[in-house]
């Protein structure tokens, strides 16, 4: 998917590299302000990448500098939850832009190619990247009009000019992805200034320094679902926040975390067998905000499934494998645990790759590219499908 033009000040952006899938935040305006700020989360020429949103917000909650710090705009991105993230999230497939899977772009396609275009245009300005590849993109005037909104040509000879565009693409835009590629940086969060790991303070609790419990956030396709398990195991495995209806388990979750918490405090949320949980109403520094551990976009993690799979994307991915595999458990899911096990798609490659990929083992990379990951993603998409069956949102 390509993101046409958008409106907001700042946006969270997938960009998709030949080096692997990244997240940052993005000001599509930053030539028109006048507060300092520029175009990209980032310092110095460098912009900063995160494996995910989870990661990306936690930065972006902090203190660090950076060269959105002085936009008037930021406070505002910083007071979203993950749901919010995902929402305004716009992805950009720059390794291959798939208006140009043919090698010819139709007039339809020119508005998403455009901002595809501008937003490569501003790393290469954000990057001060000079070169006679990047001069070709900047000084073309067709380029231009595209990465502007407007379509390429004037009334003669359209589909002349956007083969224009093709052909020169074609010619520099490789280089120009591989030279921006080089200027991302993956940023450690673990010890961010102003961090609660970082300075062990802050004026909440989170749930799991109270009880033995903790939340856990999943992103489904139509919408993310916030819920509670134990940390404590029972009949060998953990309790999920849940209840017994027509004959199965579903699994208790909301769409945000405040909702969450107003259920709990009402008793409406269920219960959750083996912990008692704390009352909401006399522990108002009570946290439900899930740790980075706990988060899983699912949707995200199925896009990742591909042969440019990283190892920190292979740990995700196995990560929540083995968060789903605890889930089927508890809620005895035939169903769900048929598309999971060993035996089925998303199961044996989670055993013959992933988990060797997320070790960084020898020959990984090699069992990787042998690997059907096409069919894989589709099985895994199968499965976050038959999982988002069995939960009930409370609020909804």
């Amino acid at each position: 998917m390509t993101t046409t033009f958008v409106n907001e000040p700042i946006v969270p952006v997938e960009l998709k590299l030949p080096t692997g899938t990244v997240m940052t935040l993005y000001q599509p305006g930053w030539q028109a302000v006048d507060d300092g700020s520029a175009a990209f989360l980032g310092k110095e020429g460098k912009v900063f990448a995160f494996p995910d949103l989870s990661t990306l917000s936690r930065f972006v909650k902090s203190d660090a500098e950076h060269d959105l710090t002085a936009s008037p705009y930021l406070s505002g991105v910083q007071d979203w939850d993950i749901d919010k993230y995902a929402e305004e999230l716009c992805a950009y497939d720059l390794s291959a832009p798939p208006e140009l899977a043919d090698g010819h772009l139709e007039e339809e396609e020119q508005a998403s190619l455009g901002s595809t275009l501008a937003l490569l245009l501003d790393l290469l300005d954000y990057q001060d990247i000079q070169d006679e590849h990047a001069d070709a993109l900047r000084d073309d005037h067709e380029v231009e009009h595209l990465a502007a909104g407007e379509q390429a040509g004037g009334l003669f000879s359209t589909e002349k000019r956007r083969q224009h565009v093709v052909d020169l693409m074609g010619a520099h835009w490789v280089w120009c992805v591989n030279a921006v590629t080089k200027g991302i940086e993956q940023v450690d969060t673990s010890s961010l200034p102003g961090s609660a790991a970082a300075s062990g303070s802050g004026d909440s609790t989170p749930i799991e320094d109270i009880v033995d419990a903790v939340t856990v956030w999943f992103a489904f396709s139509e919408q993310g679902a916030y819920t509670l398990r134990t940390t404590t195991l029972h009949e060998g495995r953990p309790n999920y926040l849940g209840r017994y209806s027509s004959g199965s388990m579903s699994l208790l979750a909301a769409t945000d975390v405040d909702t969450l918490r107003s259920e709990l405090g009402s008793g409406k949320a269920g219960t959750l067998p083996g912990v008692r949980l704390p009352d909401v109403d006399t522990r108002p520094d009570l946290s439900l905000t899930p740790a980075d551990d706990f988060i899983f976009d699912l949707v995200e993690i199925a896009d990742s499934i591909s042969p440019a799979l990283s190892v920190e994307q292979a740990d995700r991915l196995v990560t929540a494998w083995s968060e789903l595999s605890r889930l089927t458990a508890w809620g005895k899911w035939a169903d769900v645990a048929a598309l999971l096990g060993t035996e089925s798609p998303v199961g044996r490659f989670m055993v013959t790759v992933a988990i060797d990929r997320a070790q960084d083992r020898p020959g990984s990379e090699q069992a990787l590219g042998s690997a059907d990951t096409k069919s894989v993603q589709d099985a895994w998409n199968r499965l976050v499908e038959a999982v988002y069956a069995k939960v009930h949102l409370i609020d909804v």
